[in-house]
């Protein structure tokens, strides 16, 4: 493939793809896609959904959805692909409801794998597509870390939006993230299993 091997000819000595090397080739059309996603240009043809995406309207679960939809399972690629911090694998971090992706990742991600941002930022709940992602839980630990899947909370995402387009610094996103969900874990924790470990318990999916 010509294109692809003009887009890696270019990027390949970028630090980060050096660190992951090429993704897979079935991919390999939604990578070049997402690199070249213009997001300033995604919110003036979409102001629907840039309003969306401000408001918070994002689910983690749809993201998952996305992904299971394509196929693409983990890899650090994918992180680079939306752009996203490869070092805390930020994704994961999206799909389990503890940061929330900025404009420029969204758009990035909605290139990846071919999502429309109106069905990433819909307001129709879809339960038949949530009920697939999030499964029916009975443990209350399960039913907490689908409760974090199912929306962000509105910290979480008022540590991205307030600070858009690009002012969000990571580091501080995610140790502010980790500390938030950390308390909250420990309210659960306490309330189902007093004095419980909590270096036992996980909050990713």
């Amino acid at each position: 493939m010509t294109e692809w091997k003009t887009f890696w000819s270019d990027h390949k000595g970028d630090e980060h793809w050096v660190q992951v090397g090429p993704p897979p080739k079935r991919y390999r059309l939604g990578v070049m896609a997402a690199v070249a996603a213009d997001a300033s240009a995604a919110a003036v043809e979409h102001p629907e959904a840039f309003a969306a995406w401000s408001a918070g309207a994002l689910r983690p679960w749809r993201l998952t959805a996305a992904f299971q939809r394509t196929g693409i399972e983990d890899g650090d690629w994918v992180d680079v692909a939306c752009g996203a911090a490869l070092e805390v694998q930020e994704v994961d971090l999206w799909e389990a409801g503890g940061v929330y992706p900025k404009w420029a990742q969204l758009v990035r991600f909605a290139a990846l794998t071919n999502t429309p941002l109106a069905e990433l930022l819909s307001a129709n709940d879809d339960p038949d597509t949530r009920t697939r992602v999030l499964p029916y839980a009975r443990h209350p630990i399960q039913q907490w870390r689908n409760e974090l899947r199912s929306r962000y909370l509105p910290e979480i995402v008022l540590e991205t939006v307030s600070v858009h387009p690009e002012g969000r610094w990571l580091n501080a996103s995610v140790d502010f993230a980790n500390a938030f969900l950390a308390a909250k874990k420990r309210q659960l924790v306490e309330i189902i299993q007093p004095g419980g470990d909590l270096d036992t318990i996980t909050i990713h999916h």
